[in-house]
C-alpha cells in the first residue's frame, strides 16, 4: 500500500511539473508576439492600451525612423526614457533610441498623458523586443517587427 501511494505521488508530481513546463513555454513563446495595435485619438499606436504606445511605422534596418513614444499616467512629465530592445533570434542587446542622454517626457499628445517624439534605429531586420524605462524603472515591453 505504502508503494503504491508512493507511486501515484510520484506520478502527480511529474505531471504537475510537465504541466508548469508547457506553460513556462507557453509564456516565452508570447514574449515575442508582436504588440497589438490600438487606436488613440484616430491615431494607430502599438504597445499596451492606456499604458505606452508607439506612433510611427516602417521601420527599416540600418535606418533611423522617427517615432512618437506616448504614455498614459499622472507621474511621468519629465521623467527620462530609456530602452533596451533585443532580437529575438540572436538576442543581441543595443539601445536603438537615437538621441541625446536628455530624453525627457513631454506633455500630452494624441490621447496620452505624456509623449516625447524620438528616432529609432535597429541594425538588423526582424523581431525586436524593447523593454521601456521610465527614470530606470521598468514599465512595459513592446515587440515590433522590423524590416
Amino acid at each position: 500500500m505504502k508503494r503504491l501511494l508512493l507511486n501515484m505521488s510520484l506520478i502527480l508530481f511529474v505531471s504537475a511539473c510537465s504541466a508548469d513546463a508547457i506553460i513556462e513555454k507557453e509564456d516565452v513563446s508570447k514574449e515575442w508576439e508582436p504588440s497589438p495595435v490600438f487606436i488613440s485619438e484616430d491615431r494607430d499606436m502599438i504597445g499596451i492600451e492606456g499604458k505606452i504606445g508607439l506612433l510611427g511605422a516602417g521601420i527599416i534596418a540600418g535606418e533611423p525612423s522617427k517615432q512618437m513614444w506616448h504614455f498614459w499616467g499622472d507621474d511621468h512629465l519629465n521623467k527620462s526614457v530609456s530602452v533596451k530592445a533585443y532580437h529575438e533570434e540572436t538576442n543581441q542587446e543595443i539601445n536603438p533610441l537615437v538621441r541625446g542622454d536628455d530624453a525627457k517626457l513631454w506633455g500630452p499628445n494624441n490621447g496620452a498623458d505624456h509623449h516625447l517624439p524620438s528616432d529609432l534605429e535597429f541594425p538588423e531586420p526582424g523581431v525586436w523586443k524593447m523593454d521601456v524605462y521610465l527614470n530606470e524603472e521598468f514599465q512595459e515591453s513592446i515587440v515590433i517587427e522590423v524590416n
